[in-house]
């Protein structure tokens, strides 16, 4: 990151001008991180030293065959999932024992703020709507967001490939020009009280949109598409997405819970 831009947050400034800067510092972060130095491919400089050694494997290749061949089988235990799903591990998994499948409207009616303005905690459902015959099988990471040391970021990976991502609030999307496959975007909650609240959306195989953002290919500006709560946004091309919870002063985002089991959201 370039100093100029993570400046010292003036001591004039507000908390909310402070969590402002902070807010935007962390969304380039997340978005657009810097583009490295090209490097020199190393298969380029190794590729003498490629050869040699592949001339020697085939040579060995025979012995080498019987000895692996004799070794028994290497085995990945499955991971032990709890009875709880702990909102704070740092990895954490999903399955059928430490979570629980629910309509969307028993959540909406019973959910927790998106943003607790007295602890700083901002809160959402697994943005994904699953089929209730879906066995869950999902890693959960939490990443710390170097650009403000919070714990922001949330990774999730083992979704069904075409899973529905959804609105979690009444809000705003936004979609960036030149990104037609919807790898990043915004959702901004529009409650005044809320303001600056928001979640970006990161897929690395990008989402079929469900909404039309008439988005011209020679588009040079974002486009604001306004969505309700509960509204279909798009399907998911792979099978992970990562989402950065941003609000003022905002340092821990979580998944809902219900009874100590991460929600999972059907139709």
């Amino acid at each position: 990151m370039k100093p100029e831009d993570n400046p010292t947050p003036n001591s004039n400034l507000s908390d909310a001008e402070i969590s402002d800067q902070e807010r935007d510092n962390a969304l380039k972060n997340f978005m657009h991180p810097e583009d490295k130095p090209p490097q020199k491919s190393w298969i380029r400089t190794n590729l003498t030293r490629l050869l040699v050694v592949g001339g020697v494997i085939v040579i060995c290749g025979v012995g080498v065959g019987i000895y692996v061949g004799t070794k028994p089988p290497q085995t990945t235990k499955p991971p032990v999932i709890p009875s709880t799903f702990d909102v704070s591990a740092l990895k954490s998994y999903i399955g059928a024992n430490d979570s629980v499948m629910m309509p969307i409207d028993n959540y909406t009616a019973n959910a927790p703020p998106i943003f607790d303005t007295q602890t700083k905690i901002m809160t959402v459902p697994v943005p994904i709507i699953f089929d209730s015959s879906d066995v869950p099988n999902l890693v959960v990471e939490k990443l710390r967001n170097n650009a403000d040391n919070s714990l922001n970021i949330i990774k999730i990976d083992g979704l069904k490939s075409g899973s529905t991502v959804f609105s979690p609030f009444d809000g705003e999307i936004t979609v960036y020009p030149g990104d037609p496959n919807m790898d990043n975007f915004d959702l901004y909650i529009t409650d005044y009280q809320e303001k600056g609240t928001a979640i970006a959306f990161s897929t690395p195989d990008g989402v079929t949109p469900l909404i039309n953002f008439n988005l011209p290919a020679t588009a040079t500006e974002s486009v604001e598409i306004p969505v309700v709560k509960n509204q279909p946004i798009g399907n998911i091309n792979g099978t992970s997405i990562t989402m950065m919870g941003t609000a003022p002063l905002s340092k821990i985002f979580n998944l809902g819970v219900s009874g100590g089991k991460v929600i999972l959201l059907t139709k």
